[in-house]
């Protein structure tokens, strides 16, 4: 007769463990999510004076736009509802069924270093008090421009040129070396350009 009681309450068991390992959590208690970053995040060779933006928003009760906090480079851009320095602005995106979408855009009013990374860190609420915990990402800026842009040839006509490299002696000149010529018939071409002239060049 134990037999019989025990078996049952342990299908029972097993099937109230496995239902709830499926149980999902409600709409309301999902935290906001930032999408749409542009400059897409990671980006590299980012201009200097680059706009950023991002959309923040909510699958559940809303996002509190006075919770959002933006951060570049660990200085507050965003806070409370304003910026401090003028140049961070909230959009509000899209309202649907009482629920808000927002769009944030920050110019910075100097332009950024050549080759800096610039970090980006988004945190906010939304109506349910769920928390975006620190978003963060980053962007690269461009590198350092070395001068001019210069010919190393006039004598090749229209002959297709591609891959070329660079190199500096000991001495200081720049050798410049690419192929050019039809495809399966390329050349090698040297150029070499004196340290002088090269100081001039790139004035």
């Amino acid at each position: 007769m134990k037999r019989h009681i025990i078996l049952p309450l342990i299908l029972i068991s097993l099937f109230v463990i496995n239902s709830s390992s499926y149980a999902q959590a409600p709409v309301g208690d999902l935290a906001s999510f930032v999408t749409n970053c542009l400059p897409t995040p990671y980006s590299e060779q980012v201009p200097l004076n680059n706009m950023i933006s991002f959309d923040i928003t909510d699958d559940g009760k809303s996002v509190n736009a006075n919770s959002v906090e933006v951060k570049v480079n660990g200085k507050t851009v965003y806070k409370d509802g304003k910026s401090p320095d003028g140049n961070c602005q909230k959009v509000l995106k899209s309202v649907n069924n009482k629920k808000r979408d927002y769009t944030i855009v920050f110019q910075s009013y100097e332009m950024f270093d050549n080759e800096q990374k610039v970090t980006i860190t988004i945190t906010a609420f939304d109506y349910a008090g769920n928390e975006l915990k620190q978003y963060e990402y980053h962007i690269i800026t461009e590198m350092r421009s070395f001068g001019r842009n210069r010919n190393v040839n006039s004598d090749l006509g229209n002959l297709d040129s591609s891959r070329p490299v660079t190199v500096c002696d000991s001495d200081g000149n720049v050798w410049v070396a690419w192929q050019a010529g039809s495809i399966g018939n390329r050349d090698i071409y040297i150029s070499r350009f004196h340290i002088a002239l090269f100081r001039l060049i790139t004035l």
